[in-house]
């Protein structure tokens, strides 16, 4: 059984009046290319999204990508733009020592990284998210 926990990060929301700060559920990553066999040289904040339908990494790792090629493209749409298709990748996540193989969709221009639903969170057992605490889990059987 694996288990994962990660504290939330505080983050700030920009409201007019001022900035209002919420705890999220961010999880340090270390990507691999499984292609290439090269590993990223820096751990990265992924949120954990439940809304997401696939996990997305951005320009960040487009030097890792580089020299390989996407096994499919997936067709997605970010709140009220329109749809576009966007590279699949098969990568390795390493999430403290454990590694977890999915797919994941390149969107160069996305602000953010996520960890979505499609080959990564429905293949855990259970997803928690303990508000109290302030910290996630990830349970794999």
């Amino acid at each position: 059984m694996i288990i994962v926990k990660e504290k939330y990060k505080s983050c700030s929301l920009n409201f007019k009046s001022y900035p209002k700060y919420v705890d999220m559920p961010y999880i340090r990553v270390v990507l691999k290319n499984l292609q290439t066999g090269k590993i990223d040289t820096v751990s990265r904040d992924f949120l954990v999204d439940t809304g997401a339908s696939i996990s997305i990494i951005n320009n960040k790792y487009s030097e890792l990508l580089k020299e390989t090629e996407s096994c499919d493209k997936v067709e997605l749409i970010f709140g009220k733009g329109k749809s576009q298709h966007y590279d699949v990748y098969k990568v390795a996540l390493i999430i403290k020592d454990n590694v977890f193989e999915t797919l994941v969709a390149f969107v160069p221009d996305c602000p953010f990284l996520l960890l979505g639903h499609y080959a990564f969170l429905e293949r855990n057992s259970y997803n928690l998210f303990h508000s109290s605490i302030k910290q996630t889990r990830l349970v794999r059987n």
